[in-house]
């Protein structure tokens, strides 16, 4: 099984990178779909995934010297990095809540929950990336990076509740914000998925959450997680290649596949959670 979880990594992360959506998209549904870990574990394993594959592709960036406004991009952490904390405290009250209604149902209900949302908004997103009209090169301005740090910061709430690192919606409310095209925003998203996965480790830090959670067990083994993070690094490596080398329009078909692969996972998991919560 850990061989298909490299494999779904690999490519979520590769694809991630490419369009600028971090693979947790990906990565989140697999794994509650295959794996018998906890709720708790498969939100830290896919977050860990998707930082390692953020921080390898950024870096990778500015080895390639991509070009970006920097007032946008510390806006961009900074409203990812609260958004990040706020959407860490949102997920541990649900699960709690769930938790002392459900008991032992309570991982079905937190997954149908993650699923449910996380389904409708890509619906969502993928009308209205289907339906607009493409726009060209960012035009920076104190105004956009005002917005900028707005919008990161609700999707930091929506990344670490859903624990998918962004995805699809990082990047199409980045291009309606910034009113450029995907390609455009990859760097942007990138940094708003970083830093919102910081955010969330360093508030499980601060209150304890690595202590009163299970983290690795016999469903979790540390080697199996070094090989899945090493995995992460190497697709998001691989993405960034592909985003310099790959035309817009190539990276919207990576993009609108994805999120169909996605809802098709999603649908899958609410019904398989709904039938094991019975």
């Amino acid at each position: 099984m850990l061989a298909v979880f490299v494999i779904v990594i690999l490519f979520a992360t590769c694809a991630g990178a490419t369009c600028g959506m971090g693979g947790g998209v990906i990565i989140k549904p697999v794994l509650d779909a295959l794996s018998p870990m906890s709720a708790f574990q498969i939100n830290f394993t896919s977050s860990m995934c998707v930082l390692a594959m953020a921080l390898s592709s950024l870096v990778k960036h500015l080895f390639q010297k991509k070009s970006s406004h920097i007032p946008t991009a510390v806006a961009a952490a900074c409203g990812a990095f609260a958004g990040g904390v706020a959407g860490e405290f949102i997920f541990e009250a649900v699960e709690n809540a769930a938790g002392s209604v459900l008991g032992e149902n309570a991982d079905a209900l937190i997954k149908i929950i993650q699923n449910s949302v996380l389904a409708l908004l890509l619906v969502g997103v993928l009308v209205y990336m289907l339906l607009r009209k493409e726009k060209g090169v960012y035009l920076p301005s104190a105004a956009m990076t005002i917005k900028a740090f707005a919008a990161c910061c609700v999707l930091g709430v929506i990344s670490t509740f859903l624990g998918i690192g962004g995805g699809p919606i990082n990047v199409c409310v980045l291009c309606l914000v910034l009113r450029t095209d995907t390609k455009e925003v990859t760097f942007y998203s990138l940094l708003t998925v970083m830093f919102a996965q910081v955010a969330k480790l360093f508030k499980l830090a601060v209150t304890g959450g690595f202590t009163s959670n299970v983290i690795l067990d016999v469903n979790l083994e540390w080697w199996a997680l070094v090989i899945m993070i090493a995995a992460a690094v190497i697709g998001g490596l691989l993405g960034a290649v592909f985003n310099k080398r790959l035309s817009s329009k190539a990276v919207n078909r990576i993009y609108y596949a994805v999120i169909g692969i996605v809802i098709a996972l999603n649908i899958y998991n609410i019904i398989y959670n709904a039938v094991t919560a019975l």
